[in-house]
């Protein structure tokens, strides 16, 4: 029986993010194992993948895009940049579209090495790992709606998906990209907080945890703005606003601003050393 996509696809790349939208299709049965083709330079890691997926491996980035009809760049991004004529598909390769997944290397970057072939640009996030994450798609010049289409497929496949245009994917990756980062610092605040409180270290943490899932799932699910669900449980003179205050006091929330904002404004010097090493 065909999967549902119809198509294979092949990876540059084996890390994290590979292995979580490889599982979660697999799963999805959005497509099948032999549909799936990784170039990984990593020995062990490759080993790894395909023993636990029964995905197909490649031993050159040239095998690889001869197989794909739809190629993910999964690298980090230096080594795309310092490679670029690497790159390039051989004349008659069969790939149908390129999908980067690079932080810091624009459309146009990516557009003036694959000359042939439509380029869409998206930027996951770890929680995909669990099937939670969520993917911003940005379509290149020659994107049409079948590319969008299959990349919608992909990344539903590991959580929901948005479209933006290209000028704001920097202020993607200081918000969703790095956010899981921002908040595993806060759960091990709280975390920490419960345990100076007597509470042992598991019950704190999984407190914590289910604390922000629960939070997350209740605003997601009624679309209730956070102001108004932070004053149904901030009582009068009760320990929710005593806490509250001692966060404003303490400049919780221009803590955060200030997190995304540095975030972005690396993201933004990354994205200026891959268009002058162009």
């Amino acid at each position: 029986m065909p999967s549902s996509l119809s198509k294979r696809l092949g990876f540059v790349g084996g890390g994290v993010i590979t292995e979580a939208i490889v599982s979660r299709l697999l799963i999805s049965e959005t497509v099948l194992p032999e549909e799936v083709f990784i170039r990984e330079v990593d020995e062990e890691r490759a080993q790894g993948l395909q023993a636990q997926y029964n995905i197909q491996l490649c031993e050159s980035y040239e095998q690889l895009v001869d197989k794909a009809d739809v190629l993910l760049l999964a690298v980090r991004p230096q080594v795309f940049t310092q490679n670029k004529s690497a790159f390039t598909l051989p004349e008659g390769a069969n790939v149908e579209k390129v999908i980067s997944l690079m932080t810091g290397v624009p459309i146009a970057i990516l557009e003036s090495i694959f000359t042939e072939s439509p380029v869409v640009r998206v930027i996951p996030n770890t929680p995909a790992t669990v099937g939670s994450g969520i993917t911003a798609i940005t379509p290149g010049s020659k994107a049409q709606q079948k590319e969008l289409v299959i990349t919608r497929t992909i990344f539903e496949a590991v959580g929901q998906v948005v479209f933006v245009p290209e000028i704001s994917l920097d202020a993607v990756v200081a918000l969703s990209a790095s956010g899981p980062a921002y908040l595993s610092v806060a759960i091990e605040a709280f975390t920490d907080a419960g345990v100076s409180l007597g509470l042992p270290r598991p019950i704190a943490y999984g407190l914590a945890v289910q604390t922000m899932r629960g939070t997350a799932d209740l605003l997601s699910t009624t679309k209730m703005h956070p102001a108004v669900f932070r004053d149904r449980i901030a009582g009068p003179s009760g320990p929710t606003v005593a806490g509250i205050k001692a966060l404003e006091k303490a400049g919780f929330r221009t803590a955060l601003h200030e997190a995304v904002q540095a975030s972005y404004d690396q993201s933004q010097y990354l994205d200026a050393l891959s268009e002058s090493d162009s």
